[in-house]
């Protein structure tokens, strides 16, 4: 019998919405915070620590209970339990449809661009250049968000052959900014 991955709702209140992803190998928590309290991601996972972290007014929350599985399988899981929980903070706020922010500093830059209401479930991901962070969790957790969501998310990253640190901060920027567009944070 496959070990099948299954969602729960933990939270679903005017300002929080909780979202438990788990099977045998693990268990996933994600949450939203629509009040803009920033909150503390402590998934284990560096990736992920750094790029919800860094969300600014946006509140996010990844905590990683029960790890059995590989960490590629985790930070896929955790993206969409993530995503999950934006889909019903979509809902509930009747948001806008798309969002799009592009950050640039010295030679970097990075583009994000979500189409919630296109529900396709698709990453289209690029990094041109070497990050500071391991692009296979980059794409897993987006591929997941992608899917979670329901969305159509497009992230575009350059990086500069200068080493630099902060590319998950500078990552982390753009996706909040565009996150803040489709899902308001005023209740």
């Amino acid at each position: 019998m496959p070990n099948r991955v299954k969602s729960k709702i933990i939270a679903n209140s005017k300002e929080r919405i909780e979202i438990e992803r788990f099977s045998d190998d693990f268990s996933v928590r994600a949450a939203v915070d629509l009040s803009g309290k920033p909150l503390r991601t402590k998934s284990g996972r560096a990736f992920i620590d750094s790029l919800l972290n860094g969300m600014g007014k946006f509140g996010a929350e990844i905590i990683v209970a029960r790890d059995v599985a590989e960490t590629k399988k985790i930070i896929h899981n955790s993206g969409y339990a993530f995503g999950e929980a934006l889909r019903k903070a979509y809902e509930k706020k009747k948001a806008k449809e798309s969002g799009m922010a592009i950050y640039a500093k010295d030679k970097a830059m990075c583009m994000c661009a979500i189409n919630a209401k296109k529900q396709a479930g698709e990453a289209n991901l690029q990094i041109i250049g070497k990050p500071d962070f391991d692009a296979e969790h980059f794409f897993a957790f987006f591929d997941g968000l992608a899917q979670g969501f329901e969305a159509e998310i497009n992230v575009l990253i350059k990086i500069p052959d200068i080493k630099k640190s902060g590319h998950a901060d500078f990552l982390a920027k753009a996706f909040s900014s565009c996150l803040e567009q489709i899902i308001s944070m005023q209740i």
